[in-house]
């Protein structure tokens, strides 16, 4: 079993199945979202500059995470995906996923939307 450490915590890599980056705003201060063994846990951060390190070694650690809007999630949590265009509203990928409920990934233009489409489709090996 393969561990990896965390902010001082010992964890195994297979029980994380995602996590998420909040910077900071006006109402809350920065914090790291992540799932570890399906139950969600909030890591607050003292300062923005804080999180910079921790967001690129849990990149490095799990190389192999999506990121899909705000979260990286493993590939195997991303049950489905598909473009949504609604007319006067920019278009959107709905995905749906297995523990973290629908996410939608909003673009400015189709043309971004459809760029997106195929590089996840050639991520996931669909033809």
């Amino acid at each position: 079993m393969a561990y990896f450490i965390l902010i001082g915590r010992r964890i195994p890599k297979q029980a994380v199945t995602g996590f998420k980056f909040q910077n900071e705003t006006d109402n809350i201060r920065s914090f790291l979202s992540i799932r570890i063994r399906g139950k969600e846990e909030i890591i607050p951060f003292k300062e923005n500059k804080d999180m910079s390190p921790v967001k690129q070694y849990l990149c490095s650690v799990f190389p192999k995470f999506v990121k899909i809007g705000d979260w990286y999630l493993k590939m195997s949590e991303i049950r489905e995906y598909k473009p949504v265009t609604a007319e006067g509203r920019n278009p959107y990928i709905l995905f749906k996923t297995s523990k973290f409920g629908n996410i939608k990934v909003r673009f400015p233009k189709d043309e971004n939307m459809n760029a997106e489409l195929l590089v996840l489709d050639q991520l996931f090996d669909v033809e």
